[in-house]
């Protein structure tokens, strides 16, 4: 099997990390340190899993908090686009929003292409392309898409592409040093799922987002810990909170521990 370069930076090196549970085999950039499935993902590959990923937990509180940050980047509100809208749980929170915004939606799994999405303009097609104008819309946002998504580098830059100068951009992924941390309290208690890295096509890291960002014309404006899914177990449920609880006040001092939360939200701006 031939290895392709890096989707990200394009170096050429890249080592074995495990087998991937889609098929073929996950490895790590040795340069920007993403981990990616090898043979690449493709369209056709990321309708298959992308309704999977959309049904898997109660993702409201996210949704609800991006509502939030939506309402404090841009407070005159506008045309928002999500990518990866699956049956338009954002466009719920959104619309109690006392902020108007014009809600499109883009979805590349066809399973959803006879949901009803009331007051949403939603198009079922494959992403990239963005089947939008340039310069269309306020914010973006990609959320428990991102890593599901062919080819990450062009997905940035449509979105670049379709956003106003000054747009928002926001999206949620699983952080790599979050999933090493799962993984060892797994093998260290004897629980079954310990691999952290074979599930997904693609998990980011710091850099690799950094050079998605700054290649694509982005600015970091901020990174924040989330929960990510409401689990249904109880006990489940409370750790979490005790965890993030420790987490959230960390982060304003010591960055780096925002990586240590199940998910993190980043908001970039469109330069």
């Amino acid at each position: 099997m031939t290895v392709p370069s890096c989707p990200v930076c394009v170096h050429p090196e890249s080592v074995f990390v495990t087998v991937s549970l889609l098929g073929g085999e996950m490895r790590r950039c040795v340069q920007c340190g993403l981990i990616f499935r090898v043979p690449l993902w493709t369209v056709e590959s990321s309708r298959q899993i992308g309704a999977v990923s959309a049904q898997d937990g109660d993702r409201r509180p996210t949704m609800q908090r991006v509502a939030g940050l939506l309402e404090q980047f841009k407070p005159a509100g506008g045309d928002l686009l999500d990518v990866g809208c699956a049956g338009g749980m954002l466009f719920a929170a959104v619309r109690d929003l006392p902020t108007r915004w014009h809600l499109h939606g883009v979805e590349p799994d066809q399973t959803w292409q006879d949901h009803l999405y009331p007051d949403a303009r939603v198009m079922i097609a494959p992403i990239p392309p963005c089947p939008f104008e340039g310069g269309t819309f306020e914010a973006a946002t990609v959320l428990d898409a991102i890593y599901l998504l062919p080819d990450p580098a062009a997905v940035f830059a449509e979105l670049r592409r379709v956003l106003k100068p000054g747009g928002i951009l926001i999206l949620d992924l699983p952080p790599q040093s979050y999933l090493r941390l799962r993984g060892f309290w797994g093998r260290l208690l004897g629980l079954s799922r310990t691999q952290a890295f074979n599930a997904y096509p693609f998990y980011f890291s710091r850099d690799s987002l950094n050079r998605l960002l700054i290649q694509n014309g982005f600015k970091l404006r901020a990174l924040l810990p989330d929960s990510g899914i409401v689990h249904p177990t109880r006990f489940l449920r409370w750790f979490l909170r005790a965890y993030l609880g420790m987490i959230r006040p960390l982060n304003k001092l010591i960055q780096p521990t925002v990586w240590l939360a199940p998910k993190v939200i980043l908001v970039g701006e469109a330069q």
